[in-house]
């Protein structure tokens, strides 16, 4: 059974990289940055506010290379056995070889978040136990990772029909092989994306949602009534 943490004022702390790491995920930080502060005016912290389900991105140019291995190396920290499974892929990132190419079993996924929470966890397999079904098995998604930080939620994925596809998150593998100060228009990237929530943190999802993971490999940290003001400064 997973043992249960508790709460922390402060946010999401995370400490899973070791300084040479550390160190190399923050030279891709500034253009996460500027992906969600183009992203902002997007975010609908309430629940009350209705939404296009995929609504048009605004004009920006960003750094979509830099962009996904700034959250591909977070996902190498939240779950160390990404190193053992993928021993390929971790030498590639520090390596910072010019084109990064995922396992054929993984898929980075990309989608806008909504709602007043935050969550950042390991693998996780999850699943709707009564409502829509996919290939006649429960609706839902097995990932390696996953973030949602308004305005953006993250999956590292399984190669696997899921949830995911239901919901229309766009799969930005794609955006790996390209260089990390290569520049892309992010309508050519994504037009549009769909607006979710986790689960858990969605008011009409939460009861019928299950997870299923292991207390040893799986951490999983979470912020609850995220600030207005997040994302203004």
């Amino acid at each position: 059974m997973a043992r249960q943490g508790h709460a922390l004022n402060g946010g999401l702390y995370v400490y899973g990289l070791c300084a040479a790491c550390n160190g190399l995920q923050s030279r891709y930080d500034r253009a996460y940055g500027e992906l969600a502060t183009a992203l902002r005016g997007l975010w609908a912290r309430s629940w009350l506010v209705r939404l296009p389900n995929m609504p048009s991105l605004p004009a920006a140019d960003i750094r979509p290379g830099a962009v996904a291995r700034s959250v591909l190396i977070g996902f190498f920290g939240v779950n160390p056995k990404l190193r053992e499974l993928f021993p390929q892929l971790a030498a590639s990132l520090i390596a910072r070889d010019q084109a990064i190419i995922l396992p054929r079993q993984m898929r980075l996924r990309l989608a806008l978040a909504r709602g007043p929470s935050a969550r950042l966890g390991g693998p996780v397999g999850g699943m709707f136990l009564f409502g829509p079904r996919m290939n006649d098995r429960p609706l839902g998604f097995n990932n390696f990772a996953h973030l949602y930080f308004p305005p953006l939620a993250w999956q590292l994925t399984a190669d696997e029909p899921s949830l995911l596809d239901v919901q229309r998150w766009a799969e930005v593998s794609e955006w790996l092989t390209r260089g990390a100060d290569d520049v892309a228009a992010l309508t050519a990237l994504c037009p549009t994306l769909p607006v979710v929530a986790h689960p858990l943190h969605h008011p009409s999802q939460a009861e019928h949602w299950v997870e299923m993971f292991s207390g040893e490999i799986t951490e999983i940290f979470e912020a609850r009534g995220l600030p207005a003001d997040l994302l203004h400064g």
